[in-house]
């Protein structure tokens, strides 16, 4: 009989953490396949963990510039997750992401992006904007390293600025919840969306001569 009252109170105590897990597992609305990207922090500077930095560069300059990426999942999945990286040509932020003033930096004509095999990567053109691709197979967490190339252009002789941005626009801290999700979002499939952070989603490089 006491076995079968102790066999009953366990029951009772796991149902509850039973159900938490069911629940932590099923997350409602598809969250369970939603993804966050930002610029994973400076090892160097723990106090600038997760900031959005400004990075100097002079444009002959030879050492390649590391750009770490970082990818946040808890799953494994039977499809792979792209990352669009923008690139930012305004000074403002606020305005097209193509170059509308000569101190603009280019891609291509001032600088290039290399993956992490060290290959020139191609900046792609889609609806008005300009991003690299960055693609984490099955949805697997981790670092992705890109590196930054100066191309010496001195054909301007000026100081010239741009931005890498998960995202197309600069993120809304000050709205509802669903105009900071929308400004925060790096890209949305039918099958998932990846968000970024708003204190680590963009990285300014100047190019100095």
């Amino acid at each position: 009989m006491k076995k079968i009252i102790f066999a009953i109170a366990v029951l009772v105590v796991l149902t509850p953490m039973i159900s938490c897990k069911k629940k932590y597992i099923n997350y409602p609305d598809g969250y369970d396949h939603m993804y966050y990207v930002f610029f994973d922090y400076n090892y160097d500077n723990p106090a600038k963990y997760n900031a959005n930095l400004t990075v100097n560069i002079k444009r002959n300059y030879a050492e390649l510039t590391p750009i770490k990426v970082k990818f946040m999942s808890e799953f494994i999945r039977d499809y792979d997750v792209a990352v669009k990286m923008y690139v930012q040509q305004s000074d403002s932020f606020y305005v097209g992401v193509k170059a509308t003033t000569i101190n603009l930096a280019r891609p291509n004509v001032d600088y290039q992006l290399l993956d992490s095999n060290n290959r020139v990567l191609d900046p792609i053109e889609e609806n008005g904007t300009v991003c690299y691709l960055a693609n984490f197979p099955h949805a697997q967490k981790g670092v992705q390293t890109f590196y930054l190339k100066m191309l010496n252009n001195t054909a301007d002789d000026l100081n010239k600025t741009f931005f890498f941005s998960f995202t197309p626009t600069t993120i809304n801290t000050g709205g509802t919840e669903a105009e900071f999700i929308q400004s925060a979002t790096v890209n949305r499939t039918p099958v998932y969306s990846v968000l970024s952070y708003s204190s680590s989603y963009f990285r300014r490089f100047n190019i100095n001569k």
